[in-house]
């Protein structure tokens, strides 16, 4: 069983998820409930036995929830970290990616979605117990660093597979990620939203239609993606400069000269 620690300033939420959720059978018993991120901190650095996943909130007094991430990175905290919040805004989230967080649930909590999320984690836990050695630290930093590059690499080619129909979550659950951490992760790591990367993608293909096709601009349009051919002018112009006919049009000038 890997040892669980609840933090939340509301009493009624902390209870109710250390008491009426079936933990032991994902694998998890609670060791505690904090009602703060000051004690919490205290609960993990005088408890004998450790603490192999946090699930804090953001928001409370005292402490808050990233600034007792922030603390236990700084005593060489190891478990894994999941952040649970109402307050559903980019910069918390933001801020917990960068402190290395597993992953962010919203509240009010859905059950599917947190044993969904535990039995990955499960799996996560199992699989560094079992790689465990001498220099777990070092290579747990790797294996972060590897571990987000590896996602966006797997996003980047499914969108690059799927891109004519494709929802944030069907990339998500690709990953085995929520939507709402991996919209995170993917506009940190990219500089750019999911979707505006998806947009991005069919332009592209739309350009190179456009120059190596004779098909006309609503079928290109909706080759892409586009249902509406309006819309997609639009996009196109917006990101290339010109309406997709200039854009045909300058291709093949370009192609006369050569």
């Amino acid at each position: 069983m890997y040892r669980l620690l609840i933090v939340d300033d509301e009493v009624g939420i902390r209870n109710g998820l250390a008491n009426f959720f079936p933990w032991a059978e994902l694998g998890f018993q609670v060791a505690g409930q904090a009602r703060n991120g000051e004690q919490a901190l205290k609960m993990i650095t005088e408890d004998k036995e450790p603490v192999d996943v946090l699930m804090t909130d953001i928001k409370m007094p005292v402490m808050d929830g990233l600034k007792l991430i922030e603390e236990l990175k700084k005593r060489g905290f190891t478990g894994k970290i999941i952040l649970l919040s109402a307050y559903n805004e980019f910069e918390y989230a933001r801020k917990g990616l960068q402190l290395g967080v597993y992953d962010y649930i919203l509240k009010p909590t859905d059950y599917r979605k947190i044993a969904g999320l535990f039995e990955r984690l499960k799996k996560v836990l199992d699989s560094d117990q079992r790689e465990e050695k001498p220099d777990a630290g070092n290579r747990g930093d790797r294996e972060g660093f590897d571990y987000k590059g590896k996602i966006i690499r797997e996003v980047k080619e499914y969108v690059k597979k799927n891109y004519v129909e494709i929802k944030l979550a069907d990339a998500a659950a690709h990953v085995s990620l929520s939507p709402s951490y991996l919209s995170v992760l993917f506009s940190g790591e990219m500089g750019i939203s999911f979707s505006e990367y998806v947009q991005r993608v069919r332009l592209r293909e739309a350009a190179r239609l456009l120059s190596e096709t004779y098909s006309k601009v609503y079928e290109v349009s909706e080759r892409v993606g586009y249902h509406n051919a309006k819309n997609f002018t639009r996009a196109f112009r917006k990101f290339y400069g010109m309406s997709p006919r200039d854009y045909r049009n300058k291709g093949q000038e370009r192609n006369e000269k050569k």
